[in-house]
């Protein structure tokens, strides 16, 4: 974890903002590398808020959501892939990848390296440094993210507005359920729910909260930051990673992931969505958050590794804690 940049990094990343403003201006006066770079099988939807009105059943309760965040056509992005979330090799690879590097982050956010540990527990709880913690992965998807938390000993909830990746999620907690062979060690829960729903039904009752490769889908991202300071407790810890907005994260993370390496399906990712570290600061700073860490995040494709980066150009993780 020696590659985490502290904050403050304003000048840089606004500098990088503005960059990749110009060039995709410029480069959308060019209507023939449009043509090429457009995405050809994704379709046209109206950019509306899909009102979830659907029932399921989870961990003994009954869920009912009315509430949502995410707009219809990145619902549909999702719900093509919902049978792609646990293999290994699919075109969802480098999310599995990416938990070496966000597990480690959030753990150390939660748990810093060098804190005592509490001698009473059971043995078992020195391979959980996370037991006794609650929490949210927003957008959990298939839980590829919940279920490794979940294996370090926090009691998570996985939540997601998408009913086929809330499907795959529970089924493959369900096939694995041998691989939690103590009370300490627990499945993930799921849930089929908005954040925002679930912060009128559980304000100040989690000690993290996280949303991996979530706010670059969501136009009211900001949205997001504050209902999730709403379900943390005091002290509680938001953990993100997502991609800036910058000309690098233009050719890299859409041209170069999407239509030459493949990395991720074509039509994944919007640049205009892309948000910049400044303005992810300054979200956290409004919503009552101290921004803790920011650090860059870089892939390589060959070897389907990722690895911490100075340059936070194209994708980041960030941290803050409510205050």
């Amino acid at each position: 974890m020696q590659a985490y940049e502290s904050l403050p990094f304003t000048e840089r990343a606004s500098f990088g903002s503005v960059s990749g403003n110009l060039f995709v201006r410029l480069w959308m006066r060019r209507s023939f590398v449009i043509t090429i770079i457009r995405p050809r099988f994704q379709p046209r939807f109206h950019k509306q808020w899909i009102s979830l009105t659907t029932t399921t059943q989870s961990g003994g309760f009954t869920d009912t959501s009315t509430h949502s965040t995410i707009e219809t056509d990145e619902a549909e992005k999702f719900r093509r892939l919902s049978t792609q979330w646990w293999n290994p090799t699919g075109e969802l690879h480098a999310l599995h990848s990416m938990n070496r590097l966000r597990i480690p982050f959030i753990r150390d956010g939660l748990r810093p390296p060098g804190v005592a540990q509490d001698t009473t527990k059971p043995k078992e709880y020195t391979y959980a440094p996370l037991a006794g913690l609650r929490i949210v992965d927003v957008g959990c998807g298939g839980g590829i993210l919940s279920e490794p938390l979940a294996a370090i000993g926090a009691d998570v909830l996985g939540i997601d507005q998408v009913e086929e990746t809330i499907r795959t999620a529970q089924s493959h907690a369900e096939l694995t359920a041998r691989k939690w062979p103590s009370p300490t060690f627990r499945p993930p829960q799921y849930r089929l729910v908005s954040l925002e729903q679930l912060s009128e039904e559980m304000p100040g009752q989690f000690d993290g909260v996280v949303m991996s490769e979530v706010v670059e889908h969501v136009t009211h991202w900001e949205d997001l930051i504050k209902h999730a300071v709403t379900i943390l407790k005091p002290g509680g810890m938001l953990f993100l990673t997502t991609i800036n907005q910058t000309a690098a994260s233009f050719l890299f993370g859409i041209v170069g992931a999407e239509y030459i390496a493949r990395v991720v399906p074509r039509g994944t990712h919007e640049w205009w969505k892309f948000v910049s570290p400044v303005r992810l600061q300054s979200a956290m700073i409004k919503n009552g958050l101290h921004p803790k860490k920011f650090v860059g995040m870089c892939y390589n494709p060959l070897t389907d590794r990722w690895f911490w980066n100075k340059s936070m150009a194209v994708n980041y993780a960030a941290s803050a804690v409510k205050i």
